[in-house]
């Protein structure tokens, strides 16, 4: 009998298996990145987990906005613990598609990154990456970053 139940876990496809391993609840974030403007400064990324508030931003000059946008994923898929069910909410709905069904991006920039954010999906054993399009004035990181960028100007 033990030998049968064994077998019954192991199969990931069988219907008794995921009866008995609940997948988590999703841990959700908001993610937004910023292009650098014609001078090739302002970029950078930031997410927010609107439940604890938790928040990271980064500058990183000379990226483009798609480029940003994936660097705050790979910064959340970083910070999840192992196992975690992650659902990102982002403004950008072809990076969004791109994260939910990978297929291959014509740009090798950022296909490498697209790659990279694969690579810590697997590394981590995350039971799920979700992306989806929320409008911009929903975005709590497009908010941190506008107010950051707004708060960078008055000091220069």
């Amino acid at each position: 009998m033990d030998e049968e139940f064994s077998e019954m876990y192991r199969a990931p496809n069988n219907p008794q298996r995921r009866k008995r391993l609940p997948r988590p609840e999703p841990k959700v974030f908001h993610v937004h990145g910023e292009g650098a403007g014609r001078h090739g400064k302002g970029s950078g990324f930031a997410w927010v987990k609107p439940i604890t508030g938790k928040k990271q931003m980064k500058w990183v000059d000379g990226l483009t906005k798609e480029e940003a946008e994936y660097k705050a994923v790979i910064a959340v898929l970083e910070y999840v613990g192992e196992g975690s069910r992650v659902q990102i909410r982002m403004d950008s709905a072809t990076v969004s598609k791109q994260i939910t069904y990978p297929l291959p991006v014509r740009d090798p920039r950022l296909n490498a990154l697209l790659s990279e954010a694969l690579k810590l999906e697997d590394e981590k054993w995350l039971s799920g990456v979700e992306a989806m399009t929320i409008s911009r004035s929903q975005n709590l990181a497009a908010k941190l970053f506008d107010s950051a960028k707004l708060a960078r100007r008055k000091v220069k």
